[in-house]
């Protein structure tokens, strides 16, 4: 009996995150360089168009005016610049509107709509061994464009990292461990609770380059205190 009412209630979890999929996307900001000696590099031994830097992330949407939070480091371009947002087959420009002084953290807004209801913050921070529920793009040699979740656990260990953050080293000495698999280009995506409620924001993964690893996130209040700063700067007025 207690078998089948686990299975029902994660059957029941799983179902509230897929809702939630959709606000959350893949981004990409990119630079093309004209520099020759590059441009042939890149042909030798990148899987990029020649001359051209991509950069990959994760992205999820805070309100319905077409707000989101991603990582600083996703991005290429400062204040200003542009970058695409895809989901579910679309692409939607995005324009940076902000990035934290003080944490790996960007506003976005979206150019259009993106059809889906924005992601809540939760009231409180997981306990330890609570379920967490990660949701990230992560890099593809297939080209898919498909959201993906990885499950895990809250632990009480508080993770110290030092992330160069658009060339600029940040220490980091509270990053939630989260306890799920991840790779590069889920930076950004969230941490879900029980209740589909954001209680993180991923920024890296503790494992060698391109392999999976345990993802570790800013916490709640992080994000708390970055959403504060920004409504104070009028950014998240419609």
């Amino acid at each position: 009996m207690i078998s089948l009412l686990a299975r029902r209630s994660a059957s029941l979890l799983l179902a509230l995150v897929a809702l939630q999929l959709p606000a959350c996307v893949g981004l990409g900001s990119g630079v093309r360089y004209r520099d020759r000696v590059f441009q042939t590099e890149t042909r030798r031994g990148f899987e990029l168009v020649p001359g051209e830097v991509a950069r990959r992330g994760s992205a999820f949407a805070i309100d319905a005016r077409g707000h989101l939070l991603t990582c600083a480091h996703n991005l290429f371009g400062g204040v200003g610049s542009t970058l695409d947002l895809r989901s579910r087959g679309r692409v939607v420009g995005a324009t940076v509107l902000a990035i934290h002084p003080d944490l790996d953290l960007a506003l976005l807004l979206a150019e259009e709509p993106l059809g889906a209801p924005p992601l809540p913050l939760g009231e409180l921070p997981p306990d330890s061994g609570a379920e967490l529920w990660t949701v990230g793009y992560p890099l593809s040699s297939r080209g898919e464009e498909d959201a993906r979740v990885s499950v895990g656990r809250a632990s009480d260990s508080a993770r110290e990292a030092v992330l160069d953050v658009r060339g600029e080293a940040r220490v980091y000495r509270e990053l939630l461990d989260t306890g799920a698999a991840i790779a590069e280009g889920w930076s950004g995506g969230p941490v879900l609770d029980a209740q589909g409620a954001v209680v993180g924001m991923l920024v890296l993964a503790d494992g060698r380059r391109g392999k999976s690893g345990v993802g570790y996130a800013l916490r709640l209040a992080a994000l708390r205190e970055a959403l504060a700063d920004f409504e104070e700067l009028e950014l998240l007025t419609p």
